[in-house]
Order: C-alpha cells, then sequence, then structure tokens
C-alpha cells in the first residue's frame, strides 16, 4: 500500500499501537514486515 494513512491502516488491523511504538516493534524485531516488490512489466 502505497501513501496510506498509519491510523486507518491500523484501525483496519485492529491495532492499538501508536505510530512510536510501531517503530519501536520494527526496531526491536517484535514486528516484522513481509514486502513483496510488484513484478515489473517486460519492456517492449
Amino acid at each position: 500500500m502505497k501513501d496510506y494513512d498509519y491510523d486507518a491502516g491500523a484501525k483496519l488491523l485492529n491495532s492499538t499501537l501508536t505510530f512510536d511504538e510501531f517503530l519501536t516493534a520494527l526496531r526491536s524485531g517484535l514486528v516484522v514486515l513481509n514486502v513483496t516488490p510488484t513484478p515489473s512489466i517486460p519492456a517492449r
């Protein structure tokens, strides 16, 4: 998701973490993001 508001996304996931708490969890390894790149479109 690009340019997605953190508060709106957290609400969708029923998360109670603030953005700062989320960043702390990322840095500590408690939260891990699984990011898969979008396949590129082959050039013609």
